[in-house]
């Protein structure tokens, strides 16, 4: 792995991993509960951190999936999951901020009649929203956990410079 802000970031993982995760080196993983029915899920696989929020509530289920979250990469590939529509994208880390729209290339698999993306296509300034907000949700809570856990790792360290 090499980049010391990831090392940091698997290690704080494994520092507060559940007691499920009886070997810290193949996965660890906590959650944090943020809000009612908003949960971030902290991965660390094989050195890898893979962050997961989901907001539920009656009728919606909202995730938002870094793959791999890692400070060596300009962009994090994201997956977005709006109930049974699943989305691709990537959020540019030097674009992000607090206020602005992060995410970029949002796709749609394409089902075999293609009304899935004739649907998604209508409503991608719904989900683009959403999603971007997700987003924002996602990453300022990692900057919380970074703060309260004194670190000494921040987003900026992760590429993203202009979201603090």
């Amino acid at each position: 792995m090499g980049n010391k802000a990831n090392e940091a970031f698997v290690q704080l993982i494994q520092k507060h991993r559940s007691p499920l995760c009886r070997d810290p080196e193949k996965m660890s993983m906590f959650s944090v509960n943020v809000d009612d029915g908003v949960t971030l899920g902290l991965f660390a696989r094989h050195g890898q951190v893979i962050l997961q929020l989901i907001q539920k509530s009656d009728d919606v289920e909202l995730t938002i999936t870094f793959n791999e979250f890692n400070a060596e990469e300009g962009v994090d590939s994201i997956v977005f999951s709006y109930n049974a529509f699943t989305m691709h994208a990537y959020v540019d880390k030097r674009k992000a901020t607090k206020k602005g729209s992060m995410v970029f290339g949002m796709t749609v698999a394409e089902d075999e009649d293609g009304m899935l993306k004739e649907l998604f296509e209508q409503l991608q300034p719904t989900m683009k929203h959403l999603c971007n907000l997700l987003v924002g949700m996602t990453l300022s809570v990692v900057a919380q956990i970074f703060k309260k856990e004194d670190c000494a790792i921040s987003l900026a360290d992760f590429g993203y410079i202009n979201f603090e």
